[in-house]
């Protein structure tokens, strides 16, 4: 069983086809996978948690500690990080943004509020988007910023541009490798059955896909 604390293999094959080697990502949670991502790229991670900062030797860390917020419809959050420790630290250019921190139990939603500070031509990565919360923030942000959005089973990725089809069979490949590596009493906290799990690499249009999703959330 794989470790879920850290972003999978379809991540990281994500990565390797999006953007090229020594690009600038900014990390949202720091783990595992950090080491990994700073050996090959300018990892700059951002982390709330102090016992984490300095974990991958090679990263630039953001310490940005979790602090109140006022909740940002439709989400209900009322923590992120200090987003002013965060701005007064990113680096000018940016080519990927990992959204991976921080916990499911503190939210994400937070990151709407830096969202038009951040460069307008980055990628974004949102990790765990089989909860449905970390789903509808993958579709708010892409509203907001008009991406694309490309859909796995468990992330999503938003563009300026559609990515390429034969990019996204390889993308495919590694993410469905891990899904069909998953254990089904895992999967079944978020998907009925296998027949209810989107198409892995369906792209949806930022306008259009209100309607797709919340048929599947009366489903």
């Amino acid at each position: 069983m794989r470790n879920r604390w850290e972003i999978c293999k379809g991540v990281h094959e994500a990565i390797r086809q999006l953007i090229s080697d020594h690009s600038v990502i900014l990390e949202f949670g720091s783990g595992k996978g950090s080491m990994i991502l700073s050996e090959t790229y300018d990892l700059h991670s951002v982390e709330h948690n102090i016992e984490w900062v300095g974990y991958a030797p090679k990263a630039k860390y953001i310490h940005a500690p979790i602090i109140n917020i006022e909740p940002i419809f439709p989400f209900k959050h009322d923590s992120w990080y200090d987003g002013e420790a965060i701005i007064s630290s990113i680096p000018k250019s940016i080519d990927l943004i990992l959204v991976d921190g921080p916990t499911g139990k503190i939210g994400r939603s937070g990151i709407i509020s830096i969202i038009e500070q951040l460069p307008n031509t980055a990628i974004w990565i949102i990790d765990d988007t089989l909860r449905k919360e970390d789903s509808e923030l993958s579709r708010q942000i892409a509203y907001k910023l008009r991406l694309h959005e490309t859909r796995f089973w468990n992330f999503s990725i938003l563009s300026n541009k559609p990515i390429s089809e034969e990019k996204n069979r390889v993308i495919k490949d590694a993410s469905d490798a891990v899904l069909n590596s998953e254990d089904d009493d895992y999967l079944k906290q978020f998907f009925i059955h296998d027949e209810k799990i989107l198409p892995h690499n369906e792209e949806i249009c930022p306008i259009v896909k209100n309607d797709l999703l919340e048929r599947d959330d009366d489903e």
